[in-house]
């Protein structure tokens, strides 16, 4: 499977980039998963293997999953991304403020990251900082690492800095 070789190949790229620049050892390899992954019970075995065949920390690896995919997991999904936390595998939650989760249902949610989709900067003005000092605000009183994806442009850039949120 194609999904697995890119996860391999990532890990592998990972070490190499941690033994020539030690400074890399604070990089992150992101890898979006889909419902395919996380309901495959082998998926964290899997992982795991990667994971020591290539000597890769597994605080290294941050999986993404998009908002909707959140709101939509299934049991063993549940199980898997636990499976992955205990490692020290970060979760990401992909494209925040696009789909229809509730605040509610995220209080609950196993995530480390909220990665705030593009389209809340894309077109920067006035409102858009109090949208993102929200969302920063949120992240953190949930124990959450807030990351803007997307940032392009100079004006893009300011807002974010002004927000506090990575990017």
């Amino acid at each position: 499977r194609i999904d697995a070789w890119a996860l391999c190949e990532g890990m592998a790229a990972l070490a190499r980039w941690t033994e020539l620049e030690p400074a890399s050892a604070d990089w992150y390899l992101i890898f979006t998963v889909g419902p395919a992954n996380l309901n495959n019970r082998t998926f964290g075995d899997q992982v795991k293997s990667y994971l020591d065949q290539h000597r890769v920390d597994a605080h290294g690896l941050v999986l993404e999953r998009n908002e909707t995919w959140f709101m939509t997991q299934t049991a063993t999904a549940v199980l898997v991304t636990r499976e992955l936390r205990a490692m020290g595998v970060k979760i990401s939650l992909d494209h925040f403020g696009t789909a229809s989760a509730s605040l509610n249902e995220m209080s609950s949610l196993e995530f480390d990251f909220l990665k705030i989709d593009r389209s809340f900067v894309r077109d920067a003005h006035h409102q858009t900082n109090y949208v993102l000092e929200a969302m920063k605000n949120m992240s953190d009183a949930l124990g959450l690492r807030a990351i803007v994806e997307g940032v392009e442009t100079e004006v893009e850039l300011r807002v974010v800095q002004k927000s506090g949120i990575e990017f």
